[in-house]
């Protein structure tokens, strides 16, 4: 285009100096009639083509007008769309910290639809947990025009159903009119999800190639979805799948800590159980034998008997035991030996005597021996 207006500007000037040089020649006196009428002539012609070359110059400018206007319009309209994806991609790292963040699966479905709702149309978002021991996606988490609901959709994986399509083929499944392209599907996808959806796209959700779920989004309008939509679904599927991993992590480990503690408690319990039926056990030891019989026979198991060349035995019972206590309730009669017999263990340490053990109302003691 640049050697067609420099061919067009160099015709321009020539058509100058002809008339110049026209101008010129009038003014030769000795010219004829004749002469003058045949310059007149020639010049006509070259003023005929001089309006051509102008007009065709206008044609040329208006044409490179038209151009830089189509430019400067597709350079605007690039601008737009370059500082609206700058926006969408700001926006979508905010909103993937938010859910990544969050370990409570309700507020990660909430913050994506409250996101999305804004840039397309949302009948249905929903998210489905995989449940590896039952090979089952089950959707615990769904919003539905704009009303959070429990959800309590289970599909088999193993079954022909668009979740099973999805994850098997390990990649996402747009369909942009279900009743053209997957009609034997509608009727079941109406009584699961209680909506006539059209438009759908499921993304399978996946952590380092370990299957964490899907994420389905759902509209009544045939063809929601643009490439634009796709791609930011697509990313916040990236993001959703991993808040996901890490709400079930934490939930996993607050459940084995929980149980930690509770077999903790457990073990607690079984120990302060076990020290008071200890410290029971070593009283009643050492209610019955001497303290260092008692200590050997803890630390061996059992007693090597020790000689003594002379020893005093003392071993008492209370006369008509028999008829007192068929006379005494069986509080008053055990509060009343334990008086007594506690005296008698005082009565022991004051004369240096060795209190060998109790039977009923017997009590036995040695004098003479060192333990």
């Amino acid at each position: 285009m640049a050697v067609s207006e420099s061919k067009e500007e160099d015709a321009f000037e020539q058509e100058i100096r002809v008339f110049d040089k026209y101008k010129e020649t009038v003014k030769d006196k000795n010219l004829t009639k004749k002469d003058i009428f045949d310059e007149f002539v020639g010049l006509g012609k070259n003023y005929e083509s001089l309006l051509k070359q102008s007009k065709k110059l206008l044609k040329i400018g208006d044409s490179t007008q038209r151009r830089l206007f189509k430019t400067q319009n597709d350079l605007q309209e690039t601008n737009s769309q370059l500082e609206a994806s700058f926006n969408n991609l700001k926006i979508l790292s905010q909103i993937g910290q938010t859910i990544t963040s969050s370990l409570d699966t309700k507020q990660i479905i909430e913050s994506v639809y409250k996101y999305i709702s804004t840039l397309m149309d949302v009948g249905i978002i929903a998210i489905g947990v995989f449940e590896a021991e039952k090979n089952v996606i089950k959707y615990k988490f769904c919003i539905k025009t704009g009303q959070y609901i429990p959800s309590l959709i289970i599909e088999s994986l193993d079954e022909d159903n668009l979740s099973a399509i999805c994850i098997n083929s390990k990649k996402e499944l747009i369909i942009r009119d279900v009743e053209e392209e997957y009609l034997s599907y509608s009727p079941e996808l109406q009584s699961q999800w209680g909506e006539h959806a059209v438009s759908l796209a499921y993304f399978p959700l996946f952590v380092e190639d370990r299957l964490i779920g899907i994420l389905t989004i759902q509209s009544k309008k045939k063809d929601s979805y643009s490439e634009n939509d796709l791609n930011i679904l697509r990313t916040l599927a990236s993001y959703v799948g991993i808040a996901i991993d890490n709400a079930d992590a934490y939930k996993s480990i607050s459940k084995k800590n929980k149980q930690l503690k509770e077999t903790l408690d457990k073990i607690n319990l079984l120990n302060h159980n076990l020290a008071l039926e200890k410290e029971k056990s070593e009283k009643l030891l050492l209610n019955i034998l001497p303290s260092d019989v008692a200590e050997e026979l803890k630390a061996t198991g059992i007693v090597q008997p020790v000689h003594f060349e002379s020893a005093s035995v003392l071993f008492t019972d209370f006369k008509g035991f028999t008829l007192l206590a068929e006379k005494m309730t069986p509080e008053a009669l055990i509060h009343e030996l334990d008086q007594c017999f506690s005296a008698f263990d005082n009565i022991m340490i004051e004369h240096n005597i060795e209190k060998l053990k109790t039977i009923g109302d017997s009590y036995m003691c040695a004098g003479g021996i060192q333990i």
